[in-house]
């Protein structure tokens, strides 16, 4: 039997999420494979491990601006000291490196750049003869995702493809897949249907938002301008990392039965087959989950970066509408909500460039590519 490792890391949410629903994907057809799923920041260096998180997290939270300044900057070619960022990847690895060789997996597949470069740096060395694929969860290719020396890349779209190539890679080493979501999406209940599986009135307009990232005003923003529109309207917060936020929302639903509430859900998919619109950040797992159910969606506060160039996408393929600012949140909300057609095109739009094989697209090819 074959054997894939998965390498992730735990910084935002998409780079896990696409990890996981890759090693789901192995589990589906585990007559072909098994799988070893390795969150490289939990086994490497603990204080690196907590800066490296902890630095990214409280930056796109607390200062954008400055993590969009970072962000331009590397990619206009500055902090690119490629022997230190490996000396240091290298050097808080051990663990992972003894894993892997453990392991001896036929394949590595790569959902962040930080083990792409590990694995790089060390497999001559250490006889990894693995091919080493990579995913990329955004819809852009940063500098620090590109490296050469990789075997094959999986991109989400045709423009990361051709940007991949007019960086010099191979184009027939690349392969647009979409990003990897739950194998779950590939098989989604009709709207009324996943309302029943919920508890839900068949009936009405449903909007779901979440806190993926998102600062908790723009949650409440969100909630409180959706409950204006009137009794028709039902909210589904699904609140999973921020615990007053989750109180409050309870607050606000004990006041009003059109809230419903929910913490850690494992039934994303149902939440959002169930939905008529999606307020949210953009990041490359939550667009690419909504896409893949059809459901348009309302932007707010993408991170600059990354996640800008995830709106981007969507605005082009005509799938979201982008609120600049709370108060333009509450003008696009209630032109939506007035506007059925609009969100029904939008819907179609969406289903159109949504990819819910992407996963097992991705573990299809590796296996097949195996020596």
């Amino acid at each position: 039997m074959k054997k894939i490792a998965i390498l992730s890391i735990q910084a935002g949410y998409g780079h896990k999420s696409a990890a996981e629903a890759l090693e789901n994907q192995c589990r589906m057809d585990e007559t072909r494979c098994e799988v070893l799923n390795i969150d490289i920041l939990q086994w490497i260096n603990p204080l690196f491990s907590k800066l490296y998180t902890a630095s990214y997290e409280e930056m796109v939270k607390k200062m954008p601006e400055m993590w969009a300044y970072f962000y331009d900057r590397a990619e206009r070619g500055a902090f690119s000291n490629r022997k230190f960022q490996e000396w240091l990847t290298e050097l808080c690895s051990s663990r992972v490196i003894k894993e892997i060789k453990k392991y001896n997996p036929d394949a590595i597949i790569a959902t962040h750049f930080l083990p792409v470069q590990l694995i790089l740096r060390i497999r001559e060395r250490e006889n990894i003869s693995a091919p080493l694929f990579c995913v990329v969860t955004d819809h852009d290719i940063h500098n620090y995702w590109f490296m050469k020396d990789l075997d094959f890349y999986f991109v989400p779209d045709d423009e990361v493809k051709s940007m991949l190539h007019n960086k010099g890679y191979d184009e027939n080493k690349i392969m647009v897949t979409g990003i990897p979501i739950n194998p779950a999406f590939t098989d989604l209940p009709d709207k009324m249907k996943a309302r029943l599986d919920l508890g839900l009135n068949p009936y009405g307009f449903y909007i779901l938002t979440t806190t993926r990232w998102e600062r908790p005003e723009n949650l409440f923003i969100a909630i409180e301008s959706s409950l204006k529109l009137g009794k028709e309207v039902t909210v589904i917060a699904a609140i999973a990392e921020d615990r007053k936020a989750y109180k409050k929302a309870n607050e606000i639903a004990s006041k009003n039965e059109n809230l419903k509430v929910y913490g850690i859900v494992s039934n994303m998919h149902i939440l959002m087959a169930a939905s008529d619109l999606l307020i949210s950040k953009a990041g490359g797992l939550t667009t690419s989950e909504a896409m893949a159910a059809g459901l348009p969606m309302l932007i707010i506060a993408p991170i600059p970066g990354q996640e800008v160039c995830n709106s981007i996408y969507l605005l082009e393929n005509d799938s979201a509408t982008l609120a600049h600012s709370p108060a333009s949140l509450i003008h696009k909300l209630n032109y939506l909500f007035k506007n059925k057609d609009k969100l029904e095109k939008m819907s179609e739009c969406a289903r159109k460039i949504g990819k819910p094989f992407a996963a097992k697209d991705i573990i299809s090819f590796a296996l097949n590519h195996i020596k």
